[in-house]
């Protein structure tokens, strides 16, 4: 069986994290397996000896924030669907070339949902495809998508919050439940000191709520000025979360730390008091359950599975609540013994 995988990232040795479905996938499948996927600035990390991993280059602009303006909304919409023509042509191009024969094509992200959908009619092969959190987002906003997706044979969901919506677009026999893992052998407690400080692991866009943390983490530090807040990740809106820093003084409290690998992230999940995340939208978060392989209390907002995943191990607050999040961190930096908090905590609304 030959397989074509459509996926808009692929780990790199900057960024480990970022398309790991595609790449556990593709690596624990060991078919004859070809990734097209958007070329980057860093190289990918290794790649599987069943894989020929092509990279597309093209450029695209991104969203920002969660309500674009209209002029800018249509800017990077024609943008969009430039890249994604030139990522159809040059995708096809390649598999008649090199008279590809496709079994399947398995689509890891809506943005190449047209591509999918050409491979599908042109090569008379099945079509199936991932949902994430910010999939299903695209998807409700973007009515015309849903067509393209409907021709989908199976589409595999990360969360069972997502289910009810899906339902009004696929039916029971389309969709199938499929949660995220992580690698337990690597995400362990290490029994190291826990500092007075906080730990976050994202992409540093809105879909990740971080001027919501910045403000609740200035609450925080108007109450103990002692901790400290790390974030990991890079992202377009790392200026702007740089200049909220600034505005609330917190240059001395809070630390951008950029991509780290899957050690160093690991060895800061294992040296934090705690996770938080300040998600506005989410599926099934690999790093949530990384923080609680590491046996790292967590912080998290009431979205995708996050409610589900923290129970008994944290403090689910809602979305969108600088004040919830404040309180909640410093309800988990109220417990002096650290295994007490990890424990007894349930998962909650403050």
């Amino acid at each position: 069986m030959s397989i074509v995988r459509l996926c808009r990232t692929y780990p790199r040795e900057q960024n480990p994290g970022i398309g790991l479905h595609c790449y556990n996938f593709s690596k624990y499948i060991t078919s004859p397996t070809i990734i097209f996927t958007k070329k980057m600035h860093s190289r990918p990390i290794d790649v599987p000896s069943n894989v020929n991993l092509q990279e597309i280059g093209y450029e695209d602009l991104s969203f920002q924030k969660e309500q674009e303006n209209l002029l800018r909304l249509i800017f990077i919409i024609l943008s969009k669907l430039m890249g994604e023509f030139v990522f159809s042509v040059k995708t096809l191009l390649f598999l008649k070339k090199n008279k590809v024969q496709v079994d399947i094509v398995h689509l890891h992200s809506i943005n190449y949902l047209f591509t999918a959908y050409l491979i599908k009619f042109f090569f008379k092969t099945p079509m199936v495809m991932n949902f994430g959190g910010t999939d299903l987002v695209r998807l409700k906003h973007y009515k015309f998508l849903e067509w393209f997706a409907k021709k989908s044979s199976k589409v595999f969901y990360v969360a069972k919050s997502m289910e009810n919506d899906l339902l009004d677009i696929f039916s029971h026999e389309q969709l199938v439940h499929v949660s995220n893992g992580v690698d337990i052998q690597q995400f362990k407690p290490q029994n190291k000191v826990r500092k007075r400080q906080f730990i976050a692991v994202g992409n540093l866009r809105w879909q990740k709520g971080y001027p919501y943390l910045i403000d609740a983490f200035k609450q925080v530090v108007d109450v103990d000025d002692t901790w400290q807040l790390l974030i990991v990740g890079e992202g377009e809106d790392k200026h702007k979360i740089e200049q909220q820093i600034y505005d609330c003084n917190l240059q001395q409290n809070v630390s951008l730390l950029g991509t780290k690998d899957r050690d160093a992230i690991v060895d800061l999940m294992n040296t934090s008091y705690a996770f938080v995340m300040s998600s506005v939208s989410e599926g099934f978060p690999k790093v949530l359950i990384e923080s609680i392989g590491c046996a790292t209390p967590v912080v998290v907002t009431d979205v995708g599975e996050c409610r589900f995943v923290a129970d008994g191990v944290g403090i689910t607050v809602n979305s969108r609540s600088s004040d919830e999040l404040s309180n909640a961190m410093l309800k988990i930096m109220g417990h002096d013994n650290l295994s007490d908090s990890f424990l007894n905590i349930p998962s909650k609304t403050l």
